[in-house]
């Protein structure tokens, strides 16, 4: 049972990228739909697109206290957004997946780091440095197997 107001959330049709124009997205697919690189022949339809901090700028959303990212392992496209957004956005909750390079997610991670977010996973309240985060991935989306992994990352 819904015991919340959802007249403050509305649908944006946009594809969030590293820019703005278009992008093919795949049809078909549920929630596993994804932007389709270049050249591949899977079916899909193309959408509008812009970056994460562009799209909130248009809908005059000035702060948010959290942002929900899953976006099947286009995540790292967001990396550049995220240094305009560190003064708006109190907490990301991303998923990392093995979808995109794992060398993408890390320097997505380090822009975090860098701009003064503390990365915490699901299961654990304590911060996970660097090293822990790479130790945490390795252990969950390689040794277990798991698609994906959500993980905090909170401005304090």
């Amino acid at each position: 049972v819904q015991d919340f107001s959802t007249d403050n959330i509305s649908v944006i049709r946009k594809a969030v990228a590293d820019r703005k124009g278009t992008v093919q997205f795949m049809k078909g697919v549920g929630t596993m739909a994804h932007i389709v690189p270049e050249g591949n022949q899977t079916p899909s339809v193309k959408v509008p697109c812009d970056r994460l901090d562009a799209i909130l700028a248009e809908n005059g959303i000035e702060q948010a206290d959290i942002i929900k990212i899953d976006i099947e392992g286009a995540e790292p496209l967001l990396q550049e957004s995220f240094s305009t957004l560190a003064e708006r956005v109190r907490h990301y909750y991303i998923e990392f997946s093995n979808f995109s390079p794992r060398e993408h997610y890390l320097s997505m991670a380090k822009t975090l780091y860098e701009l003064g977010y503390v990365c915490r996973s699901e299961y654990d309240d304590n911060p996970l440095e660097m090293n822990g985060l790479v130790n945490f991935l390795v252990e969950h989306l390689d040794q277990r197997k798991e698609l994906a992994q959500n993980l905090w990352f909170s401005q304090e």
